[in-house]
């Protein structure tokens, strides 16, 4: 191999270089001073990959033909237009043609004679208007890379004719408004990439003959809605991609339903709906998503229901409902998610109760809250939340109390043993902690920010043996701290900065140096 990559400042190359008789790749590109081409470099008859990304290729080499062992050719950000058809047609050996970020307006002719082409990319031909029907003649073709081809309106529907095609990347094609129906015939394609086709307003039903398809993206597919059927929406058959594991529609901002059929995709482990604001309900059929291990929905700021069959979702172990602020309640049967690790109802500013059901999530690990300001109280079975770590319940500005059995210890599943760090910010109305807080041994951090009706802590926080940081910050109600503060032997640090009501600090704690009013307990020795 003779790599001479960007090497900006190489003007020519010695006759010698024909001597190298056994070379088998050759990367010039970036090369951008040179000027001209030994004559002798066409006796590398042995090379099989070439790198010309960036030069003026028809200038330095003016035929291919002395390279009929060639596999591999990178053209990219050439004037390709130039080459005869001929030229191309020649390389019978061919598997990878690079093309990226040239000006084609079309696939110059040639290239579809290429029978042997695996690999093609056109990626960043921004004025590429047209691809030819002859293109279903490139049997061999695995990948295709058509990603921001900015102008690209259609795609032929010879592209049916793609048979061993496994991936079509079509991300930020601005101009492309319609798929044809033959792309059901792409019977091995795996990975459709759609991403910011922001012109495509539906999906052909022949979609459902991607029989192997694993990867459908169409995020911020903009244009995408549920309309007339004349118009569509997603297509009912797109249940029938069976083999389907991931599906993003992130950002498709106008999509405002799944067909029923969805619920066919039963080995789908990731489904994305960020953003797709239009969206008001998930069709019953999401419940025989049995393999779906991650469900994003934050942001989905029209959802009203998440319908009770979604218990069937077993093998769930993430659920974002970040910002789903229309959403007033959740699923009875949510404590059926025997997966579920971490569960994320921030700024669900609807949302007043959790129900008792919650309590079933044996696994879940990560509970925030943040945010729900008309959350009034938590069931007692949040006590039941064996493995939680971690509680964020910054701003909700409603909630009054906290159940004592938050901390209960239930005969059969027992408290929150595991919880690491509880989030209490900007809880307006929370007036008092429950006695039972002292329970939570593994406790590190207690945040309490802002708790502006919080009067007094109760000498039984002195039991939290694990804790290392207390933010009290802003907590102006607060009159005095307990005594027994001073057991909090792993104490670092508690913040009582703006706690204008407090009337002294017991001496058990001392101010950290450098600082205005964060202290630490002090030490025994």
């Amino acid at each position: 191999m003779l790599k001479l990559y960007a090497c900006e400042r190489l003007q020519r190359l010695r006759e010698g270089v024909g001597d190298l008789v056994t070379l088998s790749a050759l990367n010039l590109g970036g090369c951008s001073a040179l000027q001209s081409l030994p004559v002798s470099v066409q006796a590398l008859t042995q090379l099989k990959s070439l790198g010309l990304a960036s030069l003026d290729a028809r200038r330095l080499l003016p035929s291919f033909r002395c390279f009929a062992v060639l596999t591999s050719l990178d053209l990219r950000g050439t004037d390709f237009t130039r080459f005869p058809a001929a030229c191309i047609r020649d390389l019978t050996a061919l598997r990878t043609l690079d093309l990226g970020a040239s000006q084609l307006m079309t696939l110059p002719p040639g290239v579809c004679a290429l029978a042997e082409l695996t690999r093609l990319s056109l990626y960043g031909c921004t004025g590429l208007v047209h691809l030819p029907d002859a293109i279903g003649e490139l049997r061999a073709l695995t990948a295709l890379n058509l990603a921001d081809c900015r102008a690209l309106a259609r795609l032929p529907d010879g592209i049916g004719g793609l048979r061993a095609l496994t991936q079509l990347l079509l991300a930020d094609c601005y101009a492309l408004t319609a798929l044809p129906e033959s792309i059901g015939e792409l019977a091995a394609l795996t990975s459709l990439n759609l991403q910011d086709c922001r012109a495509l307003t539906r999906l052909p039903e022949s979609i459902g003959g991607l029989t192997a398809l694993t990867d459908l993206t169409l995020r911020s597919c903009q244009a995408l809605m549920q309309l007339p059927e004349r118009f569509g929406d997603l297509p009912d058959s797109i249940g029938e991609v069976t083999t389907l594991t991931a599906l993003t529609l992130r950002d498709c901002r106008r999509l405002a339903g799944l067909p029923e059929s969805i619920g066919g995709l039963t080995q789908l482990t990731a489904l994305s709906l960020r953003h797709c604001h239009k969206l008001r309900r998930l069709p019953e059929s999401v419940g025989g998503l049995t393999a779906l291990a991650t469900l994003d929905l934050a942001f989905c700021t029209a959802l009203v229901g998440v319908p009770e069959s979604f218990g069937g979702v077993s093998a769930l172990t993430a659920l974002n409902l970040t910002d789903c602020r229309a959403l007033p309640r959740l699923p009875n049967r949510l404590g059926s998610l025997a997966a579920l690790a971490t569960l994320d109802l921030s700024l669900c500013s609807v949302l007043q109760r959790l129900l008792d059901s919650i309590g079933g999530l044996a696994t879940l690990t990560a509970l925030t809250l943040r945010g729900c300001d008309r959350l009034r109280r938590l069931p007692d079975s949040i006590g039941d939340l064996a493995a939680l770590t971690e509680l964020d319940l910054d701003d909700c500005s409603a909630l009054q109390s906290l159940p004592d059995g938050l901390t209960c210890l239930p005969d059969a599943i027992g408290e929150l043993r595991a919880l690491t760090a509880l989030d209490l910010t900007k809880c307006r109305a929370l007036t008092r902690l429950p006695d039972g807080i002292c329970r939570l041994r593994a406790l590190t951090r207690l945040t309490l920010r802002r708790c502006s009706a919080l009067e007094e802590l109760l000498e039984s926080i002195g039991g939290l043996a694990a804790l290392t940081d207390l933010n009290l910050r802003s907590c102006r109600a607060l009159m005095w701290l307990p005594e027994r503060i001073g057991e909090l032997a792993a104490l670092q640090r508690i913040d009582l900065f703006d706690c204008s009501g407090l009337q002294c600090v017991p001496d058990t704690l001392v101010c950290v140096p450098g600082s205005w009013d964060v202290y630490a307990v002090a030490s025994t020795d």
